[in-house]
């Protein structure tokens, strides 16, 4: 084993994952997949600083990805695949500016993918398969909140039929009659009577 790594993959480990196992922060790769761990993710898996590689899949991890795990700003590579994670993905991940890889198929996680940063780059839909719940740009499925704008067509006043110009105007003076006079200057003045 290489100084700040953890490989621990294939070992048929079962049982929660240890907090202690996250209090390095000289831990730069760290692969617990291929194991039976349950139980959720620890909040203070956001402490592993100098993690540039995180494998947990294929476990029976559950529950909510910690939005903690947006602080490991040195991340490229994430594999939660093939657990039973719920949930939206956090929108922390927008914050991990060296992510090149994201996988978090076969879950059951739900809601729009963050939008953001590394994350509009993350748009391989086979690394978000197998997620019933999830949508956004990067899988091409609209998300309900995002209905297109509706275009509202102006209105050409100059193409008003006179009662709909009544109608949209009530407050329009409706009978006008007037006299003009032309003084011997050039200038006009003129009376209004309104009926």
């Amino acid at each position: 084993m290489k100084l700040g790594t953890d490989i621990l993959s294939d070992n048929n480990l079962t049982g929660s994952l240890p907090h202690s196992l996250f209090h390095s922060r000289s831990l730069s790769l760290l692969d617990l997949s291929r194991n039976r761990f349950s139980g959720e993710l620890p909040e203070n898996m956001g402490k592993l600083r100098g993690l540039k590689m995180l494998n947990i899949s294929y476990n029976g991890l559950k529950g909510k990805i910690p939005a903690t795990l947006g602080n490991l700003e040195s991340l490229e590579s994430i594999d939660l695949s093939h657990n039973t994670f719920s949930g939206p993905i956090p929108q922390s991940f927008t914050k991990l500016q060296q992510l090149t890889t994201l996988d978090v198929s076969n879950n059951h996680l739900k809601d729009k993918i963050p939008i953001g940063g590394q994350m509009d780059t993350m748009d391989d839909p086979t690394y978000y398969a197998n997620n019933s719940g999830l949508c956004g740009f990067q899988i091409q499925l609209n998300c309900p909140d995002n209905k297109p704008p509706q275009v509202v067509e102006p209105v050409n006043e100059s193409n008003e039929s006179w009662e709909q110009s009544q109608t949209k105007h009530p407050f329009r003076a409706r009978n006008i009659t007037g006299v003009v006079e032309k003084p011997a200057r050039s200038s006009y003045t003129s009376a209004f009577e309104f009926s």
